[in-house]
């Protein structure tokens, strides 16, 4: 393609400050405002929103910047629009930039895996389509050392048989609502199962706490999505866009309560609050009747020690004895004897000496 010849189906119909304000709600990786975005003003999927003349769409800058699910949104509409028209679908999937880069070009270049995933998904992709500079989107990667870019590309191209084209993934696009509902609907984040059995009693028996606006919390609450405050529905004015508190730009109210500890309150006076007291008080009771009880085995079994450590020493005692009062009847037995031969030895001398007298 010329530099100068401008893609089929790409278009320019918007204000410059609503480009801008498109741009930078991807950016910021805002969901809400794109799909806002692309309702009101009715932009089509192939505007041209950066300077004039650069050519990149609203689906470039959602590969460029990271965000798969604002870049799955916008293929999504586009086919919703174009269903009818495949052909235009797949122009506006790989229309070029000023440089010929497409989304699975710029994905190539700046290395987002996670987009090129949502890219292959719904397919209608031109795997081996050049720039202006006459390479395809592996050569980019390698060129742009994109190393997971490059692995996943030409694992998908392989799985592809090296076609081409990829076609149009249609079973893909049997999942999405219609046109009018992809554009209203938001996404409602459910609190993880194991938050809720951590929070369970709060969310049972706590109280809600009051709307950060009106300060009062009857009438029914929803919660900021980005930091769970309670507000009425009709304290928040739909044209403001960050959050009062935590001043995220990505501001929206939820029914979903994701910090129950944000939402709810205990009441001190709540039969809630004097059960669980109780419940603890009886707790602590029967702890303390357990220790008390523990200490007393403690010491019976400490006593039933010391008794047998007296009776095992009474007993090496008379062993002890035993063995002394034997060896001393051997030493009294060997006493006798001698005193017994010297007394047989002085007769025998007395008669001697008689005898030789005589």
């Amino acid at each position: 393609m010329n530099n100068n010849e401008r893609p089929l189906f790409m278009t320019d119909q918007q204000h410059v400050s609503i480009k801008n304000s498109l741009y930078h709600a991807i950016k910021r990786n805002d969901l809400e405002r794109v799909r806002k975005m692309m309702r009101l003003f009715q932009i089509e999927p192939g505007e041209e929103i950066s300077t004039f003349g650069n050519q990149w769409t609203p689906i470039h800058y959602a590969v460029f910047f990271k965000s798969p699910k604002i870049l799955e949104f916008l293929i999504q509409l586009t086919y919703l629009k174009y269903k009818n028209n495949v052909e235009k679908y797949v122009q506006i999937m790989n229309m070029p930039t000023k440089s010929g880069h497409s989304p699975l070009m710029v994905g190539a270049v700046y290395d987002t895996v996670d987009c090129l995933k949502i890219l292959f998904k719904y397919g209608g992709l031109q795997l081996f389509k050049k720039d202006c500079s006459a390479m395809d989107c592996i050569k980019l990667a390698i060129k742009y050392d994109s190393k997971d870019a490059n692995d996943y590309i030409q694992d998908q191209i392989a799985k592809n048989n090296f076609q081409e084209f990829l076609e149009v993934n249609i079973d893909a696009f049997k999942q999405i609502p219609d046109l009018k509902t992809l554009l209203h609907q938001r996404y409602e984040v459910q609190m993880a199962e194991e938050l809720v059995l951590q929070n369970r009693d709060i969310l049972l028996y706590g109280e809600p706490i009051s709307c950060i606006i009106c300060l009062q919390n009857t009438g029914f609450l929803k919660y900021s999505n980005c930091c769970g405050q309670p507000l009425h529905q009709h304290c928040h004015a739909e044209k403001i866009m960050q959050c009062p508190l935590c001043k995220s730009n990505n501001f929206y109210l939820i029914s979903e309560v994701l910090h129950p500890n944000r939402a709810f309150t205990f009441n001190p006076n709540s039969e809630y609050i004097k059960v669980e007291q109780e419940d603890i008080q009886n707790q602590q009771e029967n702890t303390l009747q357990e220790q008390q009880q523990n200490n007393q085995q403690a010491q019976l079994d400490n006593r039933q020690r010391d008794e047998e450590r007296e009776d095992k020493q009474i007993e090496q005692n008379q062993n002890i004895n035993s063995k002394l009062n034997t060896l001393n009847k051997d030493d009294q037995k060997e006493i006798d004897k001698d005193k017994q031969q010297q007394t047989i030895n002085n007769i025998n001398k007395e008669n001697h000496i008689n005898n030789k007298n005589e």
